[in-house]
């Protein structure tokens, strides 16, 4: 799983291996598909758990 100590889109990227704007264009488009934002903590803890529970289903 992904983790981030200051959550900046730059440390993100250096994980990811790709370009901080590329990391900003997926949390845009995140953002417009759920209608949440990664502004807002209570939006970013729904996302977490949704997620958190896509990774702990059944296969």
């Amino acid at each position: 799983m992904l983790t981030s100590d200051t959550g900046s889109t730059t440390e993100i990227a250096e994980i990811l291996y790709c370009h901080r704007d590329t990391v900003r264009n997926r949390l845009d488009r995140v953002s417009r598909l759920t209608g949440r934002s990664p502004h807002r903590p209570a939006d970013v803890a729904a996302l977490y758990a949704g997620v958190r529970a896509l990774e702990l289903r059944p296969r």
